[in-house]
């Protein structure tokens, strides 16, 4: 499981915290609906970015890894967390890894219209996965300034 965690700090910016303190005690449920959008938008992006691996580096011939990945929001004590959820080769491809044969002693795959054997296989890291936390990270500040304004709103 990936995890993208974001914090709202009150005390670093005199401004947000003045007007979350109009909140009264909102300012977790805010950090609670920034995590609900920031697991949305990570699903979007997580879907996005595997789909643009292509057919050369990622195999996509029944659609398993995008349809099982999405991304869910978890209510902590102090706010929440967006949490990425993928499937085992999934976490393969993202971080790349050596696949030994386990029980006969060569891995057998055809390529085209060729069979071939080998001890063990190395699938490189492809950075999916880190891509759609990126870009979700860059949208956080829009995230943010939605759940205050909307709840501000509420509260008005």
């Amino acid at each position: 499981m990936l995890h993208l965690t974001s914090s709202l700090d009150l005390y670093g910016n005199p401004t947000l915290r003045r007007r979350l303190e109009r909140l009264g005690d909102l300012p977790v449920e805010v950090a609670r609906e920034i995590a609900r959008g920031a697991a949305a938008r990570l699903t979007l992006e997580a879907k996005a970015a595997l789909q643009t691996q292509g057919p050369r580096t990622l195999s996509r011939r029944t659609g398993n890894l995008i349809t099982h990945t999405r991304a869910t929001a978890r209510d902590t004590p102090n706010g929440a967390t967006a949490e990425l959820h993928t499937l085992f080769y999934g976490r393969v491809n993202a971080r790349g890894m050596t696949i030994h044969a386990k029980a006969a002693p060569y891995l057998v795959f055809r390529i085209g219209n060729r069979l071939l054997r080998k001890r063990s296989v190395v699938i490189p890291a492809r950075d999916w996965d880190r891509l759609a936390m990126e870009r979700t990270r860059a949208a956080l500040p829009g995230l943010t300034r939605q759940a205050v304004v909307a709840r501000m709103r509420v509260s008005a």
